[in-house]
């Protein structure tokens, strides 16, 4: 190998390191600020505990650049709802347990819908936007399929779809900013 091989090669390995890293809170186009202990002390999570298919509302956690709500179900499901970012906005929602499983993929975006109309929610902004992802959705047929994930028609945002397999199933939104 020569000098200038081991140059350009270090030089990937420097980029490939420096792109993976986590950026720090100043270097975030997002206003991180909101994301502290004292902030998830104070806020309502998302889903309402007072539901009859609720077994137990989980302690919303801090994550990095956002928090996580979570949910356990009667029926031995969890679903958990993240929110935030850092260089864009996002927010997810990802079922988890034996009774979670999209099999046909023409059932895939009904079966979503009938995931997140599940919920009681104490805010439904968020559900609001997936399920108008999904109609639209449904109104094509070519939506973008890449690695097991479906991208929903969601505007400037990306919105999209994935069956995890082992029982999980994801939907979210993300807008870059």
């Amino acid at each position: 190998m020569t000098k200038t091989s081991c140059f350009f090669l270090t030089l990937i390995l420097w980029h490939s390191i420096s792109f993976a890293r986590t950026p720090t809170p100043d270097e975030c186009v997002a206003d991180v600020s909101k994301y502290t202990a004292e902030a998830l002390k104070t806020r309502k999570p998302i889903f309402d505990s007072k539901s009859k298919d609720v077994a137990s509302l989980l302690p919303s956690k801090l994550i990095e650049y956002g928090f996580e709500d979570k949910v356990k179900l009667k029926n031995g499901t969890e679903v958990s709802f993240t929110v935030g970012g850092c260089a864009h906005y996002g927010f997810r929602f990802e079922w988890s347990g034996k009774d979670i499983q999209i099999i046909k993929s023409s059932k895939k975006l009904s079966r979503a819908e009938s995931l997140l109309k599940s919920l009681v929610l104490h805010s439904s902004s968020e559900r609001d936007i997936l399920l108008k992802a999904l109609t639209e959705a449904k109104k094509k047929s070519d939506s973008e399929v890449v690695e097991g994930i479906r991208y929903l028609p969601c505007g400037d945002a990306v919105c999209d779809l994935a069956d995890k397999g082992d029982h999980r199933v994801e939907i979210g939104y993300s807008f870059p900013l």
